[in-house]
């Protein structure tokens, strides 16, 4: 029997036109796969999508006021220049600008206050005594601060954001000094001494220091809304009066900027009765800045005055966090946030029950389709929330396929 098989199949081998026909019906095997394959994608579409990572927020959108404790500074005389950056930390009666009593004595005034910038980049180089290791660490600085620039230019941190590019300007000009050599450097500061000693001799007489009232950060920032919101002031205020008051502009002529007092600031909206009392047995609450990147703010509910004759009430929130950040923040749309729901997010299409009443979603692996059970956590507009349940094998992982739509779907189809 097997010899007879062998001689057949040496027959085969060597007639050409089997092996031909054999190859054709093979070919055509192939074929018909490929063409019921396409007649399906046709006439059986399969629509997919990503089930994601996702946080879903429960929460209400307002529109409000940011203040603190603010006191502007003002000036009386026409020529004026300010000694501090913003974001500066001021104690009582500590200097905050110059004011002169004419324009060439406020020219005099810039060239000094220039002059003693410079002395002091130029008597931190001379403490080291290698150049070239103070050019390295000066070239390592300016890079690290455009790293940090860029950063902050992706979190909206542009406050912190100037104050580094201020950093690398002073680096930059250390770089040029240091190229000098010491004997350089000693010399230049002879040279800058002398002439900043003939500078506070002529500027005796024509200039006058302002100091500030209280201690506190400096703001270049102002908007004649200082004195008229108040943590004092608005509570006091129903729904119309805060209206009305940021409509008020009160700027006073020669304002320098502002000292901000302590480390708390205020956020205040008005609202209709019927929501606030979602914040009625509340303490705190979660507030996130529109289009901002920051982490939301734990906010405490300071108040919520009674409502007045249209309904409408003025609710009171505070904050000490990132205090730096919302120095210069003014009128501002929020979202508070009541709860939070992490998971995957999954089309609603997607859902599906199976033959025993299991509520899931049809994954693809491979080729073919699998049902896997799913808990919705969060319900939207156009999506389900959904948890994701790392410890399970069985679970929809991040990223996974799911079937959004197809005809006769059940477990196991081939759909590829």
């Amino acid at each position: 029997m097997n010899e007879r098989r062998r001689e057949g199949a040496e027959k085969v081998n060597k007639n050409p036109i089997v092996r031909r026909v054999l190859l054709i019906i093979i070919l055509a095997g192939v074929l018909a796969y490929i063409g019921v394959y396409i007649y399906q994608a046709l006439h059986d579409p399969v629509g997919t999508s990503q089930a994601i990572a996702y946080t879903a927020t429960d929460s209400v959108e307002v529109s409000g006021w940011v203040f603190r404790e603010e006191t502007p500074l003002t000036v009386e005389d026409e020529f004026f220049s300010v000694s501090v950056s913003d974001g500066t930390r001021v104690s009582k009666n500590g200097a905050v600008a110059v004011a002169y009593n004419s324009q060439g004595a406020w020219e005099l005034g810039r060239e000094l206050m220039e002059l003693e910038a410079q002395l002091e980049q130029l008597e931190y180089s001379l403490e080291y005594e290698s150049a070239a290791t103070t050019a390295a660490a000066l070239d390592e600085t300016v890079y690290g601060g455009i790293m940090a620039i860029a950063a902050m230019a992706d979190e909206e941190n542009l406050s912190a954001a100037g104050d580094t590019a201020t950093e690398i300007k002073s680096a930059l000009l250390r770089r040029d000094y240091v190229s000098q050599g010491i004997e350089g450097i000693e010399e230049k500061i002879e040279q800058t001494t002398a002439r900043i000693t003939v500078l506070k001799q002529q500027l005796s007489a024509t200039a006058t220091s302002i100091a500030s009232p209280y201690s506190g950060t400096y703001s270049s920032y102002t908007d004649g809304l200082e004195r008229v919101l108040t943590p004092f002031r608005v509570k006091d205020m129903s729904a119309a009066q805060l209206e009305s008051a940021v409509q008020q502009d009160q700027t006073q002529p020669g304002t320098v900027g502002k000292i901000v007092s302590g480390s708390r600031w205020y956020y205040a909206y008005t609202a209709e009765r019927e929501e606030m009392e979602v914040l009625r047995n509340k303490k705190y609450i979660n507030l996130a800045f529109k289009d901002s990147q920051h982490e939301p703010y734990e906010m405490l509910i300071e108040q919520m005055t009674p409502a007045d004759a249209s309904g409408r009430c003025v609710v009171l929130l505070s904050s000490s966090d990132s205090f730096a950040e919302v120095i210069e923040t003014r009128q501002a749309d929020a979202e508070l946030i009541f709860s939070s729901y992490t998971g995957l997010r999954i089309p609603k299409q997607a859902l599906h029950i199976d033959e025993d009443g299991n509520t899931g979603v049809y994954c693809i692996s491979g080729v073919q389709t699998y049902f896997k059970e799913i808990e919705i956590i969060w319900i939207m507009d156009e999506y389900y929330v959904i948890r994701n349940d790392t410890s399970s094998a069985t679970a929809v992982k991040d990223g996974e396929e799911v079937v959004i739509y197809a005809k006769d779907l059940y477990e196991g189809k081939i759909v590829r």
